[in-house]
């Protein structure tokens, strides 16, 4: 599953506050349908297999942001943002989200990357069985949020393989949830040493990098990034900040228009980013119809009420 992180604000995991449940249903049930759960702000990573109706389940879950991502094998991939807290909760704490999975055709919500041709890359298969094992520890303890034993477990399989790519990239996707920067691009990087094409890796280093303002640096893989994920909303958030760093707000436009499109809830909050550039550019009705949306939204968010605030000051001083 790829776990595209955008921009890190670095979160605690929740572990005090209530936990919550999500469940929902695939329609229509495909057979053998897998679901991930990937947090946004913390390291959590848990994949369930969906029963013959469609059915899935994830428990003990923290309030914050997740990727809800869908996979039936030779059609696709289909994700959404689900934003998890008591508000949305029903009496027993549980989240209800149904998924609308359609073969493409014209059907944008559906990401068509995940297609392949079953070849094993060589590198893949002198992996030791010890370390194949080590890493399904881990993936059991990040499921269950036992941090510090997953980053071991990890770290014993890399030892074991160094040329574990897929131990390598989870290790880089907790150390950048966990603003530890140098070592995600280190951990991403040795995946792509072993394997130019890994998607998640040509994501996540964009996103480094990015979050390292190395602007220029990062371009290459956000636009590659969209172009293996062309109709993924957080692939084109990304390449949206990435053109805005560079000073370019047109296409930046054009990228967080495109993010708010294929998915308005997404956690990146792309109209914020369009807000702002409207506001950059002295279009106000239209910096205003993208807070009021982004409020509608996301009510408590506070860059959003602030920005509202700094627009409705300027309208007043400028009639």
């Amino acid at each position: 599953m790829v776990a595209v992180v955008v921009a890190l604000a670095l979160a605690a995991s929740g572990s005090n506050a209530a936990k919550l449940e999500l469940r929902g249903q695939v329609q229509p049930p495909y057979p053998g349908i897998l679901a991930n759960l990937s947090a946004q702000q913390f390291p959590f990573d848990a994949t369930v297999t969906c029963d013959k109706t469609g059915r899935f389940r994830f428990t003990k879950l923290a309030p914050g942001a997740y990727t809800l991502s869908v996979f039936v094998r030779g059609e696709g991939l289909v994700r959404k943002s689900v934003q998890l807290d008591a508000a949305k909760a029903d009496s027993k704490g549980v989240v209800w989200l149904d998924v609308a999975f359609k073969v493409p055709d014209g059907d944008t919500s559906v990401v068509q990357y995940a297609k392949r041709t079953g070849t094993v890359p060589f590198w893949a298969l002198q992996i030791a069985p010890k370390a194949r094992r080590e890493y399904r520890d881990a993936r059991r303890a990040l499921s269950e949020q036992r941090i510090e034993d997953t980053i071991r477990h990890l770290k014993k399989a890399v030892e074991m393989s160094p040329e574990f790519a897929a131990a390598w990239q989870l290790l880089g996707q907790i150390a950048f949830q966990s603003d530890r920067l140098a070592e995600a691009e280190m951990c991403f990087r040795r995946v792509l040493a072993q394997d130019p094409d890994a998607l998640e890796s040509i994501v996540n280093l964009g996103a480094v990098l990015l979050n390292r303002n190395r602007c220029a640096e990062a371009l290459p893989y956000s636009e590659r990034a969209v172009r293996e994920l062309p109709t993924d909303a957080a692939t084109n958030s990304q390449l949206g900040k990435n053109y805005l760093c560079l000073g370019d707000a047109v296409r930046a436009l054009q990228y967080f228009s495109a993010a708010k499109q294929i998915d308005p809830g997404h956690y990146s909050k792309p109209q914020l980013a369009l807000a702002m550039i409207y506001m950059s550019m002295g279009a106000d009705l239209l910096a205003r119809a993208e807070l009021d949306e982004a409020l509608a939204r996301f009510p408590d968010d506070g860059l959003a009420i602030d920005l509202k605030k700094k627009l409705a000051e300027r309208t007043r001083q400028f009639p």
